[in-house]
């Protein structure tokens, strides 16, 4: 339909001036129907895309303004126009653009009709699965041309709508698998426990945790109770045994916004927000004090308490979280950008394997209990990440390492009615 005008119109025009020619020398009846018929062609191609845009309006209407992630957001599309004329094609165009995630692409919706006559048409369209964020649908490309490609005429229309995308409620519809350290032949081998964990992030029955050592090194910040003075009489180094870590009634949850812990996988940094979002609830549920803390360059900031629980703000807040922060969690805790609650419980969630020794000599200090949540979009864990895993566990931290079985999220598509087009991000 779009064809080249820049070689249609010398072509007719030429033509044109041909038959003017012919009609001058002859002034025969076939040139002068030939030319009247040429002359209309010519006058329908100009006048037919300028009058079909003319006083053209739209509407947009959403079926949900907030929805959750992997849901199906549903757009109908109301235009109507001054006049329309026969042999005039219209395109449409419209843009989905994250307003959290500059980096993510926009999803593009096009449709090409031919209305003839008809002044007012409507389109439906489905969007899934959307991603986390806030979205926004601001601007409508509507292009009109005649069928010979004569002519184009082009107009954008405003008409805002914002959509904001939750985060998913459960990690099994992220597709995490909790890996643990276990009792095995070989020390220190990791193993997976063939799902996610429960709600509390504890393991499933039948799954041993812990590495079966029951002391390791002494750490500035150790409680004397536990101490093995039967070792230091003897003039050995200090050991400290290994005890279950009490209920803290405080507790700190970091989520890692620093934009260098995920390598610009969204997809990452999504999992790590549904982690955190269950931990602060079940924290509440549990009794404890709950604080989250999100470090990216809009940091966000939430309290929460046993029986005043609001997991509903948390979800809103964190929708629009972002990974784009400049400092690490150990540049802020030493730099006293966030404080660590003593004899409290730290939980880090990261998908960063940077700066761990500096948080864990950071909460010994303050004497503050540190478990790091770590998730990678691995399908297992390599053999320096598990010596790294133990180690850590020997200086007294303690780590949970999930992976993703979909390390990429599906893209988002758009497509008319039932029909949808897997490989494409257009329709």
């Amino acid at each position: 339909m779009k064809g080249r005008p820049w070689v249609n119109w010398p072509i007719l025009l030429g033509l044109w001036a041909f038959l003017a020619v012919g009609i001058q020398a002859r002034g025969g009846w076939a040139e002068w129907f030939v030319l009247t018929v040429l002359t209309g062609i010519m006058l329908l191609a100009v006048l037919g895309p300028l009058l079909s845009l003319r006083r053209v309006t739209v509407r947009r209407r959403l079926s949900d303004d907030v929805l959750r992630a992997g849901g199906t957001l549903k757009a109908e599309l109301s235009f109507h126009t001054g006049c329309i004329l026969p042999f005039v094609w219209i395109a449409i165009r419209e843009e989905m653009v994250s307003l959290t995630d500059h980096a993510a692409e926009p999803v593009i919706y096009r449709r090409v009709l031919l209305p003839w006559l008809k002044r007012g048409f409507q389109l439906q369209y489905q969007i899934s699965p959307v991603r986390r964020g806030e979205w926004r649908l601001q601007t409508i490309t509507v292009e009109a041309g005649d069928l010979f490609g004569l002519m184009t005429r082009r107009v954008r229309l405003t008409c805002e709508s914002n959509v904001l995308v939750l985060p998913r409620l459960s990690e099994g519809s992220v597709g995490m698998r909790l890996w643990n350290w276990g009792n095995s032949v070989v020390p220190g081998a990791l193993r997976s426990a063939q799902g996610a964990a429960g709600a509390d992030g504890s393991l499933r029955p039948g799954f041993q945790p812990g590495t079966g050592e029951e002391r390791r090194a002494y750490t500035y910040g150790d409680s004397l109770r536990y101490l093995d003075w039967r070792s230091v009489a003897k003039g050995r180094s200090w050991q400290v045994r290994k005890q279950e870590r009490a209920a803290a009634s405080r507790c700190l949850i970091v989520l890692d916004g620093w934009q260098e812990a995920y390598g610009g996988n969204s997809a990452l940094f999504d999992a790590c927000i549904v982690k955190a979002l269950q931990t602060y609830e079940d924290v509440q549920s549990q009794g404890g004090e709950a604080h989250l803390y999100c470090s990216g360059s809009d940091p966000v900031e939430l309290h929460g308490r046993a029986g005043n629980r609001s997991v509903a703000a948390a979800s809103v807040r964190l929708a629009r979280a972002r990974a784009d922060g400049s400092y690490n969690l150990a540049a802020l805790v030493s730099d006293s950008v966030l404080r660590l609650p003593g004899r409290g419980m730290l939980i880090w969630i990261t998908g960063g394997l940077h700066h761990w020794a500096e948080v864990r000599q950071l909460a010994a200090a303050r004497q503050c209990g540190i478990e790091l949540w770590l998730i990678t979009d691995r399908k297992s864990p390599s053999h320096a990440l598990r010596d790294r895993i133990k180690s850590f566990e020997q200086q007294g931290g303690v780590v949970r390492l999930w992976t993703l079985d979909a390390p990429v999220e599906p893209q988002t598509t758009a497509w008319d009615g039932e029909e949808r087009h897997e490989n494409e991000n257009v329709s």
